[in-house]
């Protein structure tokens, strides 16, 4: 029922009038009963004209009691179906403009071609040739991941499937093909048949793994790279060489979580836990096989490589962003709780580069993806747990942060890409696309020439005690009379408390705030008024 992923996938539901009709959701669909046991009633084919499908991945169950008949709801990743008789064995989607794609990763090109790849709704491209201008149109199956397009040809596209499976179009999208080759396929191993002799077809890496494609659209020189088998590789020349060659430029303990090239394609940098690699030389190699490199375990004699740790905490580093306008300035962020998110260097090319802590006010919560503006680099917009977060002042020592969450709230943001749309002699400026984990792909084409100018007074707000059960006094010192309220958002990024109350004078103030009705985790405080702002963490023991 749930091969194996009984920890992401897995619901029940009893029959609200015969506890004796249990139904169990996983990437199948399945009902109990004493006369028949368990057996398949649902499976994944949830086309219009398949009454028995639903798509895969099942999280919720719930009955309506009070529809005639009775219905019942499955929740899933393709959204919600629904019973459609009642014998509550046949089932309809019913998720038409029901915008919840969890997105992975999303690439645009020039001519405004968005590629994405999403959680079980697999990889698609919107072109405006669909049913609607910005509908997606399915072009690689399955659970999608981090994908890339060409700028230098918009035809030629790379996505990824679990597993380390890992395609190049040629033709947008129409028909994939796996580009490893014979050199390699030694390395690999089997997912299905780890101790088989025979030949394996795909790399073992990691879901939804790092790749990143440089191109010099001057020179039409480009490279694709990709992390697998605890390794990081190179393809030279991969949107036009039919046979593309892979050579191996890093061999690591695990794979790399995310991987950048400056803007000369010298120098690659990639992330793998709590260090940050830099491979410099890119650029002297003779990539052919007639060599040394004709061994695919070799790595390149030219290339130096070298390990940045810099205080950085030991947890996923999420993206690596290099300054547009300044090689020797990038942005370094990490996921998850209880360590600082951002950094910044203005150094990251010396021997031993400077980085500093830039959070500042921001809430303690997983930082994804991070965009340094190319027309103002004291812009950097952040995708974080709670949505898009923004700076104007980001060359600061301490930036002050805003969010940015117009449009589609409180929700994950896992990617973000600048791009510039030109189409013959218009050009649409500066525009930031959005990969969301819940709300789709969104676009902006002010964010990044007006971003939020915060004219409210950002104070230091302390929470205690914390931990604490549920009660717990928040404080901070106003600038003017003002009304605050007070927002709790759980890490999901739902509202769980709010509170107004007025506070008068340039003076400290306390405020009492009662979670103790809420589940024991880590929470969100944010309060605002007319003149003031403020965050912070606040952890529910028990």
């Amino acid at each position: 029922l749930g091969s194996g992923q009984g920890i992401y996938n897995s619901c029940i539901g009893v029959h609200p009038t015969n506890p004796e009709r249990i139904f169990m959701g996983g990437i199948n669909f399945a009902e109990w009963t004493p006369q028949l046991g368990a057996r398949i009633v649902g499976n994944t084919g949830d086309f219009p004209t398949n009454r028995k499908g639903i798509h895969a991945d099942k999280h919720q169950i719930i009955f309506d009691t009070q529809s005639e008949p009775m219905v019942m709801y499955i929740a899933h990743d393709g959204g919600v179906s629904k019973t459609t008789n009642a014998s509550m064995d046949n089932y309809t989607g019913i998720s038409n403009g029901y915008q919840t794609m969890q997105f992975f990763g999303c690439d645009v090109s020039p001519s405004g071609v968005i590629l994405g790849g999403s959680q079980d709704q697999s990889t698609v491209i919107i072109d405006g040739k669909g049913s609607t201008p910005l509908a997606g149109v399915e072009v690689l199956g399955g659970d999608g991941g981090r994908v890339e397009i060409s700028d230098i040809n918009s035809d030629v596209v790379f996505g990824q499937l679990p597993r380390g499976f890992m395609f190049r179009s040629l033709n947008s999208g129409t028909g994939w093909s796996p580009i490893w080759d014979s050199r390699v396929n030694d390395v690999f191993v089997d997912p299905d048949d780890p101790d088989s002799d025979s030949d394996p077809v795909v790399p073992a890496s990691f879901f939804n793994g790092a790749i990143r494609l440089w191109e010099n659209p001057e020179t039409g020189e480009n490279r694709l790279f990709y992390s697998m088998d605890r390794s990081v590789w190179m393809v030279d020349d991969v949107i036009n060489e039919p046979n593309p060659i892979w050579y191996r430029i890093l061999n690591t303990n695990s794979n790399a979580q995310q991987i950048e090239v400056s803007k000369d394609g010298n120098t690659v940098f990639i992330g793998i836990g709590g260090a940050l690699h830099r491979i410099s030389g890119m650029n002297d190699v003779q990539w052919d096989t007639v060599g040394p490199l004709a061994d695919h375990k070799v790595i390149p004699a030219e290339l130096t490589t070298t390990r940045i740790d810099s205080r950085f905490p030991s947890s996923y580093m999420s993206d690596i962003e290099i300054d547009y306008s300044n090689v020797d300035r990038a942005i370094v962020t990490f996921a998850g709780y209880g360590a600082n998110h951002v950094f910044q260097t203005l150094d990251l090319n010396s021997a031993d580069p400077t980085f500093t802590i830039i959070d500042g006010a921001l809430p303690d919560m997983p930082i994804f993806a991070a965009e340094i503006s190319q027309e103002n680099p004291a812009h950097i917009i952040l995708g974080t747990q709670l949505g898009m977060w923004t700076t104007e002042n980001g060359t600061a020592k301490t930036p002050i942060w805003s969010e940015n969450n117009d449009g589609f709230g409180n929700v994950p943001v896992y990617e973000l890409k600048q791009t510039e749309i030109i189409r013959d002699s218009w050009r649409s400026g500066p525009t930031m696309y959005a990969a969301t984990h819940g709300r789709g792909i969104y676009k902006s084409s002010s964010l990044l020439t007006s971003v939020r100018k915060s004219e409210k007074e950002v104070f230091d707000m302390t929470a205690f005690p914390n931990p604490s059960t549920g009660q717990f006094t928040l404080g901070f010192t106003s600038n003017a009379n003002d009304r605050i309220t007070v927002r709790v958002v759980d890490i999901q990024g739902k509202e769980v408390y709010q509170r107004s109350v007025e506070v008068y004078g340039k003076k400290a103030h306390s405020i009492e705030i009662d979670l103790e009705s809420l589940s024991i985790g880590t929470y969100f405080v944010n309060l605002s008024g007319d003149n003031h702002k403020g965050a912070t963490r606040v952890i529910k023991s028990h």
